[in-house]
């Protein structure tokens, strides 16, 4: 899985880009659900926001503080003076189901992708 980053303070702009030779554009696709943990005056924070492309394809727009647990275990060499980043990660239908799972209600699971059996 290929991930293509953006460093800075990237916090509430919209984001186009190509990954593997495919366009990923948060103003176009649907946003399906979003997750906060903490502030944006916190450096630990975290904001995701899963999209769904118009044919079906999914991605996270994953947004953080400088200090926060993804941020330092993807930029190994940088420190907390970095600033803030944002990321658009490619999803498989799986891992946004995994994501739904985690992070929103039964509800919107199902309505995201259909009823499930008891």
């Amino acid at each position: 899985k290929k991930i293509l980053s953006a460093v800075g303070n990237l916090m509430g702009t919209d984001m186009k880009k190509i990954i593997n030779y495919k366009k990923y554009d948060t103003e176009t696709a649907r946003v399906v659900g979003n997750w906060i943990s903490g502030s944006k005056e916190e450096d630990n924070y975290r904001d995701e926001t899963l999209y769904c492309k118009k044919n079906g394809e999914y991605f996270l727009d994953d947004k953080g503080g400088m200090c926060s647990d993804y941020h330092t275990a993807f930029w190994i060499d940088y420190d907390c003076e970095h600033g803030d980043w944002e990321e658009l990660i490619p999803f498989s239908k799986e891992e946004a189901q995994e994501w739904v799972m985690m992070h929103m209600d039964g509800d919107a699971y199902e309505a995201e992708f259909g009823e499930v059996d008891e």
